[in-house]
């Protein structure tokens, strides 16, 4: 398996092992382990369609809460596992190869306080441009997984009050607010992320609260790259690489 090892960005803490079968973790992966804010009721975290579990392994410097990823992919899941080990954190991360579709039969109903996704982003069209790689095409299109099944799967497993955390397209925004609606969720915070200052936002961080009250805090713009192409000061604070230097 042609498997390499590397250091999560600037976290010189946390190694993680990447298959170049499968595609490597996201700017999206950290910006929403970034987002992901702890509650006091939170006593459990799931991430699903964790990968090679960067999500996990970002929150382990956040919170000591235990974290379960879910993946569909069993080589992804072998090398999660790999990841939580070389990390010596067998005890706090979990993967387990699953089904988010099928996701009952892994879990009981309202088991966690908190669902983390990075979601594939596209839906399936006859002109989607799609990668030729199975391993890869699961992970960017709506292949195996659609939004529809990921929130009736979070809408099971999330306790009443319940927090989901997400990262989304915001082309698709209108059609995620009124889906998150139709299943009981009231979108609480909500985050633009633009690639550059003058250019328009092309995903956004989202977090809803099963069975919650409306009221939505919409949180300043997040700019990626500042006019030079470089990673702005803020991304770079996410990314560690100030704490690298």
């Amino acid at each position: 398996m042609p498997v390499e090892t590397h250091y999560l960005l600037g976290l010189k803490t946390i190694k993680i092992q990447q298959d170049s079968d499968y595609l490597p973790f996201s700017l999206d992966s950290i910006l929403l382990a970034d987002f992901f804010t702890e509650k006091k009721r939170m006593q459990s975290i799931l991430d699903l369609g964790t990968g090679a579990g960067p999500i996990p392994l970002y929150l382990s410097t956040k919170t000591t809460l235990p974290i379960t990823g879910i993946d569909i992919q069993p080589a992804l899941v072998e090398l999660a596992q790999s990841n939580a080990k070389i990390n010596a954190l067998s005890q706090q991360l979990t993967f387990k190869q699953a089904d988010i579709k099928s996701i009952q039969d892994v879990f009981e109903a309202q088991s966690f306080e908190a669902v983390t996704v990075n979601p594939p982003f596209f839906k399936m069209h006859e002109q989607s441009p799609l990668n030729t790689q199975e391993t890869k095409r699961i992970m960017r299109h709506e292949v195996a997984v659609t939004w529809e099944d990921i929130l009736k799967a979070v809408k099971y497993v999330l306790a009443n009050q319940g927090t989901f955390f997400f990262i989304h397209r915001v082309e698709r925004m209108s059609e995620i607010i009124t889906s998150l609606t139709a299943h009981g969720f009231a979108l609480k915070r909500m985050r633009f992320v633009h690639p550059k200052a003058q250019k328009n936002a092309t995903s956004f961080l989202g977090e809803a609260t099963f069975q919650g009250q409306p009221g939505l805090t919409l949180i300043p713009p997040l700019y990626v790259h500042d006019d030079d192409d470089q990673y702005t000061q803020e991304v770079r604070k996410i990314f560690h690489y100030e704490d690298a230097k």
